[in-house]
């Protein structure tokens, strides 16, 4: 019948149920529009616990709901006015306010749907049924189609037949056939760089394979020419993005590439990866490391054959004006060879058709340093080869 004492106390706060709306759903416009069909499209709202969804309204008639920030609503009847609102929903079931109403009026008839290969970024289609009116510039953006790599935009013509159109980047960069517009029929279209194909384009998904066997074909000082296996793709390889140290410096078409203007004597990352022509991109190749050619190209070998006194000792070294000797650094001088004394040497690899100054000194036991007396000696050294410098301690 003991009792022990009670636990510690657990202290537990119920949430408050979610009664918070999310924000009402802005910016929403028509993508495009045909006779029968209108497409939607707007901003995401915000909750304090996650939008689950929206609702879309047609003349206050729900008419669907979706997950995403867009929707095609079908079955319309040609050159008829619809107004259309959408609502955000969340979790616990709350209800945003409906966004301002949008009109869209649906076409007469003809339509022209243009697919086009993405040069821009966000490309824009500046357009007019042909002998209508033009759209004021820039036009209107594109919103991405649903293959890959391209942009789509579906013009109402009226009773026309034909579509004239220019495309631009929004911000003064255009692609208006020389001056001349493109003409584009009703129906179906792929615009790819200046060549229109009749329906849309294939839906390849696929991305190439990755390049493989990147090595160096030949580098000099200030180039480096790479070659690599050629990739592989269902619907044709349109070429390959070459990057140097993470940025991107080429696209060939075939499976090589040289990188010039480079800096003598510096380490570069190089990877490559595959585009096809559905606008796919495949994973960059294993990086290659490659180091250009110090200048010159080929460089000499430089051998000091100095005899010294032999009051002087062993310790001697050798200081210069470049980073091979040490650059007048007395911490970082080359101690001369003291294999065959009292000859000393040290054997150099240095960039060809480069002058340069050296000097000797001595070092003592403690580190002092004794400079050799005499002006310091300048020497080019050969484009290549070898050479060798018989001097004495001045």
């Amino acid at each position: 019948g003991n009792v022990s004492a009670a636990s510690a106390a657990l202290s537990v706060t119920t949430l408050a149920p979610d009664t918070l709306a999310p924000s009402v759903p802005t910016g929403l416009t028509a993508s495009g529009t045909t006779s029968s069909s209108v497409a939607l499209q707007w901003t995401a709202s915000t909750d304090n616990y996650g939008v689950a969804g929206y609702d879309v309204s047609r003349n206050g008639t729900q008419v669907a709901s979706v997950t995403g920030t867009s929707y095609t609503d079908t079955g319309l009847s040609p050159s008829t006015a619809y107004s259309y609102t959408v609502r955000a929903r969340d979790a616990a079931g709350n209800v945003s306010a409906a966004s301002p109403a949008l009109s869209v009026t649906t076409g007469a008839g003809n339509t022209a749907t243009v697919y086009y290969k993405k040069g821009f970024a966000t490309p824009y289609i500046h357009f007019r049924p042909a002998g209508g009116t033009w759209t004021a510039p820039p036009g209107v953006a594109m919103p991405d189609a649903e293959v890959a790599g391209y942009a789509k935009y579906t013009v109402d013509l009226g009773s026309a037949t034909q579509l004239e159109c220019d495309f631009n980047n929004g911000s003064g960069t255009w692609d208006n056939n020389g001056g001349l517009n493109y003409f584009i029929p009703a129906g179906v279209q792929t615009f790819n760089a200046g060549t229109l194909t009749a329906g849309p384009p294939p839906s390849d998904t696929t991305a190439p394979s990755v390049p493989s066997g990147l090595v160096v074909q030949s580098k000099t000082s200030t180039s480096v020419s790479l070659t690599w296996t050629a990739s592989t793709d269902a619907s044709g390889l349109a070429g390959y993005d070459v990057y140097r140290n993470g940025s991107l410096v080429g696209s060939p078409s075939p499976a090589s590439y040289t990188d010039t203007g480079l800096s003598a004597g510096t380490a570069y990352s190089y990877s490559v990866r595959a585009r096809d022509t559905a606008g796919n991109v495949s994973a960059l190749s294993t990086a290659l490391s490659v180091t250009t050619s110090a200048t010159g190209a080929t460089g000499a070998t430089v051998t000091f054959n100095e005899t010294a006194s032999t009051v002087m000792g062993q310790n001697i070294y050798v200081v210069g004006s470049i980073a091979a000797l040490g650059s007048w650094n007395t911490a970082s001088a080359l101690q001369l060879s003291p294999d065959n004394y009292p000859t000393w040497s040290v054997t150099l690899s240095l960039p060809g058709s480069t002058a340069f100054e050296y000097k000797y000194i001595k070092k003592d036991g403690s580190g002092n340093v004794l400079w050799e007396s005499g002006a310091n000696r300048t020497y080019t050294t050969p484009a290549s080869g070898s050479a060798t410098l018989n001097d004495t301690w001045k």
